[in-house]
């Protein structure tokens, strides 16, 4: 089975501006036709249904969070338990159902219990676009795909356009050498993610 995102309202938008045609309603013209091209863009994308159970484990494998579904993906709801793991026992620290669409597209864990989830497995323009949670379950941030626009400075067509994963993300998210800071590829410059302060910043 696949997903994807179904333009079931295009027709009539297409038919819709033909009667914009005057000069003084050009700007809703141009707002419809924008519209069209980045639902199309998201079109394109087709990924079949996630596992039943995904592990990510932080590098020192001190954490894992499990995302899962609740009903063999009968429907969209994911899970998220989180556990630190200690001589191999895990302990289980939080569990909470997850607002993404079958769960984010990805996950990091940091080695202090940071939990980053990108994005919405089913590609969309995702309020969750990215988001963070610590060890204690309180979110520290979260972003939508507007907002993340306007943080990165391109527009949003363009990212959309450049995208290799999901919506937006051009470069797999990834942490560096010193655990503390997380790199995403994203309309040709970096999302940089401070996992201590929970800052953004964009080179």
């Amino acid at each position: 089975m696949r997903l994807s995102l179904i333009v079931g309202v295009g027709l009539f938008m297409i038919l819709l501006l033909n009667n914009f045609s005057d000069g003084k309603k050009i700007g809703i013209r141009e707002q419809f036709i924008s519209d069209l091209s980045f639902v199309a863009t998201l079109a394109t994308d087709s990924i079949p249904l996630p596992p039943e159970q995904q592990q990510f484990f932080s590098r020192s494998k001190n954490y894992v969070l499990v995302i899962s579904t609740l009903n063999k993906w009968k429907s969209t709801q994911a899970e998220g338990k989180f556990f630190q793991v200690i001589s191999n026992n895990r302990k289980l620290l939080w569990k909470r159902k997850l607002p993404q669409k079958y769960g984010p597209r990805y996950a990091l864990v940091g080695d202090r219990g940071e939990v980053l989830m990108f994005d919405e497995w089913v590609n969309t323009e995702s309020q969750y676009a990215v988001m963070m949670l610590n060890r204690k379950n309180r979110l520290v941030f979260q972003h939508d795909f507007e907002s993340l626009g306007q943080i990165i400075g391109v527009p949003v067509l363009k990212i959309v356009e450049m995208a290799k994963y999901g919506a937006w993300i051009t470069s797999l998210p990834s942490i560096d050498a010193s655990g503390r800071t997380v790199r995403v590829g994203t309309g040709g410059k970096v999302l940089t993610i401070n996992l201590s302060s929970g800052s953004l910043s964009v080179k």
